[in-house]
């Protein structure tokens, strides 16, 4: 096993026995098993070969350039990356309606990989970030289903004609 620090996060490396491809693997609570990401095949007794640090953590995260935000905005069609609502859509809160703020997410969040290039920065809207918080899944999709999933349960919804929001988005726009 090879040890691998991503800025503050240290990540566990081994061969999968299975298929044999070099796989990240989460180590069980006892630090005497763990299974491999890429099949799920068990390891048992992992012993630490190696240490190494892929990336060197920079002193904080960097704001996301103005021409930058917009290149974000057009890459996504003015679109949350989570929900895939236009920014101008109004959305309810037990029939009151909440602005939705835009900001600027990092996929993989900047604790875990220090990552400030443009494939990693996201636009959300503040609502689906705050659901994602901190957390991380391995696919799009399940990230994207949990976020559905706690719109549901805080009772969001949008009615109507996905109404849009004054002035904000149009000059963005034009």
């Amino acid at each position: 096993m090879r040890v691998q620090a991503w800025g503050h996060v240290e990540l566990y490396v081994e061969k999968c026995p299975e298929c044999g491809r070099e796989s990240f693997f989460d180590l069980a609570s006892d630090n005497r098993s763990g299974k491999t990401r890429c099949c799920g095949a068990l390891i048992v007794n992992p012993k630490i070969e190696g240490w190494q640090r892929l990336s060197v953590t920079p002193d904080r995260r960097r704001t996301v350039a103005e021409n930058l935000q917009l290149q974000i905005l057009r890459r996504q069609n003015y679109r949350c990356f989570y929900c895939d609502l236009n920014f101008k859509v109004v959305v309810f809160l037990k029939g009151k309606p909440v602005r939705r703020a835009v900001v600027f997410d990092h996929y993989v969040r900047w604790s875990y990989s220090q990552d400030n290039r443009r494939q990693n920065i996201v636009a959300a809207c503040s609502l689906c970030n705050g659901i994602k918080s901190w957390l991380m899944w391995d696919t799009l999709d399940e990230c994207k289903a949990y976020i559905s999933k706690r719109w549901k349960d805080k009772g969001l919804s949008i009615k109507g004609d996905r109404q849009a929001l004054p002035g904000l988005w149009d000059v963005v726009q034009s």
